[in-house]
């Protein structure tokens, strides 16, 4: 396993593993909140310093926006919806990127499974609805085709780096707001 794979399994490893002892001690599946908003832009920046300056070193900046607005929301509402926008925005346009890049699209042509990340990053515009089961269904498809993705590539796929961490980050930004949904819904 990768050192970029490692960092996001072992941080949402932590975090589930909180909801897991809560739930045995509690009976209460319980995350601790704070950390999402710690743990998502340590991997976003770790991936941007890490990645080099590319057409895609923006995205590492702006797909953990939609997660980071809900803190800021508590502070300023109005940025928080901007933020909000704007990460819907990021994650379409790296979606129509990826649809239009040549060498990802030969990729793809190859491995007709490459082709859901940039079509689950369009369908982020679903979350303009804001209705929860949206989101939800949105999010988990993206954490399984990307994990599905990244647990093939070294051996088959051999994606760019840039491209390979931002559906690291994108997985790893699922299965994160997912196990906050699940512990929202079950307290």
């Amino acid at each position: 396993m990768k050192w970029d794979v490692k960092i996001a399994f072992n941080l949402f490893f932590a975090y589930a593993f909180n909801g897991i002892s809560y739930l045995f001690t509690d009976g209460e599946w319980v995350v601790p909140l704070p950390l999402l908003f710690i743990f998502i832009p340590i991997v976003s920046i770790a991936f941007f310093f890490t990645s080099g300056l590319n057409k895609y070193s923006l995205f590492f900046l702006l797909l953990p926006l939609g997660v980071m607005s809900d803190w800021i929301s508590q502070f300023n509402s109005g940025a928080s919806g901007i933020l909000s926008l704007t990460n819907i925005a990021a994650w379409a346009i790296l979606g129509l990127i990826l649809f239009f890049k040549k060498e990802y699209t030969e990729k793809a042509n190859k491995y007709i499974l490459l082709y859901s990340f940039p079509f689950m990053s369009i369908c982020a515009l679903l979350f303009l609805f804001n209705n929860s089961f949206i989101n939800v269904s949105v999010f988990l498809l993206i954490g399984i085709t990307t994990g599905v993705i990244i647990r093939e590539d070294e051996a088959k796929y051999n994606l760019n780096t840039s491209v390979r961490r931002l559906m690291i980050l994108s997985s790893f930004t699922s299965w994160m707001y997912l196990a906050t949904v699940l512990s929202a819904y079950l307290a």
